[in-house]
C-alpha cells in the first residue's frame, strides 16, 4: 500500500460518520448539534467527497476542490434514486436507508481508490500562506454561523416559512409526495414537487428526530464553510492560486458584512439561493477541471450532463426533448474535440 496514511483517514472518518449516524438513527440522543452534524455529513457531504476521491485517480486534487465539490457530487448521486423515490412515492424510512447504502458504497469505493499514488490531500508542511489563511477564515465563519444560530429567531428571515413548509410537507405526508406544499389544488411541478434538496433535509429531520425550524436555524455552521470552499475552488480554477485567494477573500468579507444573516440562512433550506451559494461555484469548478483534461473526460462530463437533463425531462415525460438535447450534446462534444477553443470558450459552449 503506497498511500497508507490517506487510506486510514478515509477509513476512520467514514466509520465515525456512518457509525455515529447509525447510533442516532437507532435512538441515541447526543444533542441537537451532533444530530445535525452526523446527519448532514452522512447525507450531504460524505457520498460526494468519496466520489471526488474515486474520480480523482492520480490527479492533483487537494482538500479545497474535494470539499467544494462534495455537496454537488452528493446531489448527483441522489438525483436518480431521488427521482425514483418521487415516482414510487417511497416512505422517508426507505429513502433514508437507500441513501445511506449509497453513502456506504461510495465510501468503500473511496477506500479502494485511496491505494493509488497521488499528491497529498493535505500537508501542513506544504500548506501555503494563501491556503492557511483561507482555512482560518472559513473556520472562523463556521464558528460565527454556530454562534449566530444560537440566538437567531425565525423573524430574521423574510421567506422562512415557505421553505420550511416545503420540508415539513414531506414529514407530514411521511414520504416523497409530489403535492404542492402550499397550494392544495395546484398540479405537481418540477420546482416545488420534485424537490430533492427539500427531500434530503426532510429525511435528515425525520431520521434524526429534528423539527425543521431548529434544523433550519442551527445547520448553517456546516453549510456556510462549504459555501466558501465551493467558491474558492471555482475562483482559483480561473485565476490561479493567488488570484483565486484574493477573489475568495473579497467574496468572503462581502458576504459576511453585506449579506449578514441573509447569507447565513440562505445556505440551508432556500432551494434557489443555496444552489448558487453552495452548488453552482463547485459545479463550475468541476466543469473547468474536466474540460481541461481531454476528450475522454469531456465525453464523461457530457454524458453526466445529458443524464442530468434527462432527469428533468422525465419528470414531464418529455422524452422527445431529451433525445433532441442528447443530439445537441454529442454535436457540441464533437466541436470541443475538433476545434481550437480556449478553455473559457469551451466552458461557455459546453453549458449552452
Amino acid at each position: 500500500m503506497k498511500n497508507k496514511g490517506w487510506f486510514w483517514i478515509i477509513l476512520v472518518s467514514g466509520l465515525i460518520i456512518l457509525g455515529g449516524e447509525l447510533f442516532i438513527a437507532g435512538g441515541f440522543e447526543p444533542g441537537q448539534s451532533l444530530k445535525i452534524t452526523f446527519g448532514f455529513l452522512t447525507l450531504f457531504f460524505l457520498p460526494g467527497f468519496c466520489l471526488a476521491e474515486v474520480l480523482s485517480g492520480r490527479e492533483r486534487i487537494d482538500f479545497i476542490d474535494r470539499l467544494g465539490w462534495s455537496v454537488v457530487l452528493s446531489l448527483g448521486i441522489y438525483s436518480y434514486p431521488g427521482l425514483l423515490a418521487f415516482i414510487f412515492k417511497l416512505r422517508l424510512e426507505w429513502i433514508f436507508w437507500l441513501f445511506f447504502i449509497l453513502a456506504v458504497l461510495f465510501w468503500l469505493g473511496a477506500i479502494f481508490s485511496s491505494f493509488s499514488v497521488r499528491a497529498g490531500f493535505f500537508s501542513i508542511r506544504k500548506l501555503s500562506w494563501e491556503k492557511a489563511s483561507g482555512v482560518i477564515l472559513i473556520f472562523l465563519a463556521g464558528l460565527l454561523a454556530y454562534y449566530v444560530g444560537g440566538f437567531r429567531g425565525p423573524g430574521h428571515d423574510w421567506d422562512l416559512f415557505n421553505y420550511i413548509g416545503e420540508v415539513r410537507k414531506f414529514l407530514v405526508w411521511g414520504g416523497a409526495e409530489v403535492h404542492h406544499y402550499f397550494y392544495l389544488d395546484a398540479p405537481p411541478d418540477p420546482v416545488h414537487s420534485y424537490d430533492l434538496w427539500a427531500l434530503l433535509w426532510s429525511v435528515l429531520a425525520f431520521k434524526n428526530r429534528l423539527d425543521p425550524i431548529p434544523l433550519y436555524i442551527h445547520s448553517v455552521f456546516l453549510t456556510v464553510p462549504l459555501c466558501f470552499f465551493s467558491f474558492w475552488s471555482f475562483a482559483r480554477r480561473g485565476l490561479g492560486e493567488l488570484g483565486g485567494f484574493f477573489a475568495f477573500s473579497f467574496y468572503y468579507f462581502f458576504q459576511l458584512f453585506y449579506g449578514g444573516l441573509q447569507f447565513l440562512t440562505r445556505s440551508s433550506f432556500y432551494p434557489a439561493d443555496s444552489m448558487w451559494l453552495l452548488c453552482f461555484p463547485g459545479l463550475l469548478s468541476l466543469g473547468f477541471f474536466y474540460l481541461g483534461k481531454g476528450g475522454k473526460a469531456r465525453l464523461i462530463a457530457t454524458c453526466f450532463s445529458a443524464l442530468g437533463d434527462f432527469s428533468g425531462f422525465s419528470a414531464d415525460k418529455n422524452f422527445k426533448g431529451f433525445f433532441r438535447l442528447l443530439g445537441k450534446k454529442v454535436f457540441k462534444i464533437y466541436l470541443l474535440d475538433s476545434g481550437d477553443f480556449s478553455l473559457s470558450a469551451q466552458l461557455v459552449l459546453y453549458f449552452l
